[in-house]
């Protein structure tokens, strides 16, 4: 075994400090959802330690948008049997609106108490390091409100780019279950009809030139049919 050297750090990274500064500007919209189903009985089927004997078909979603300041922006609320595809075509819509704002920068609005406090302030209220030559007036371009001294690289990580801007769209237990019927929507809209032979060859590795068992194709079947696979393309 090789020995491995030690390499302390230097006096200049012998601190750690927060570079990404951007994450410290609340984000300009959010989007809070949920979405509702009933319990539909269906046909059983069999896995291989389960019986599925219904299904949750969705049949409400809601959200609301919104903006950093409180302001509620928009909002959306179907109980058709088409309210998911009804949410998709709506957050297409609201995008709009959002990026229209967000380019509609306003001025900033400033006091002769809030240029004296620029004048007098010693530290970047970003960065929190000692402000020089380079001192800016960082305003919200939303609502022109004076934000504080910054310096100028530090104030140009907070911009705003209306046709880049993440809008974070938060889900009651999203992961756990709203997402199973989001990207169940999603891969309907995306299926075509194709004919495929019933067959085990298609599935012939490349590697060894051979397929795979018939117990294997069986299973997979099951697995497919069980779980109500499709095809995506």
């Amino acid at each position: 075994m090789k020995p491995v050297p030690v390499v302390m750090p230097t006096a200049k990274d012998s601190i750690l400090k927060y570079t990404n500064l951007k994450h410290r500007m609340v984000a300009p919209y959010i989007i809070y959802a949920d979405t509702e189903a009933i319990i539909e009985p269906m046909e059983e089927q069999h896995g291989s330690s389960t019986v599925r004997t219904a299904r949750h078909v969705p049949c409400s979603i809601r959200y609301a948008a919104i903006r950093s300041n409180g302001e509620v922006r928009g909002e959306f609320d179907d109980c058709s049997e088409n309210a998911i595809h009804n949410f998709f075509d709506s957050l297409k819509e609201l995008e709009g609106s959002i990026q229209e704002d967000l380019a509609d920068i306003k001025p900033i609005r400033m006091t002769a108490e809030l240029e004296l406090e620029f004048q007098n302030a010693v530290n970047c209220w970003i960065c929190d390091e000692v402000l020089g030559e380079d001192r800016v007036r960082d305003h919200d371009h939303l609502t022109g409100d004076y934000r504080g001294a910054a310096h100028y690289q530090c104030n140009i990580q907070l911009s705003i780019y209306p046709d880049r801007q993440i809008i974070p769209v938060v889900f009651h237990n999203r992961k756990g279950y709203d997402a199973h019927h989001l990207i169940a929507h999603i891969g309907m809209t995306e299926v075509e009809e194709v004919e495929y032979e019933d067959s085990n060859q298609p599935f012939e590795s490349s590697l060894t030139g051979e397929g795979i068992s018939d117990a294997d194709y069986a299973h997979a079947q099951n697995v497919w049919q069980v779980s109500s696979l499709c095809l995506l393309y």
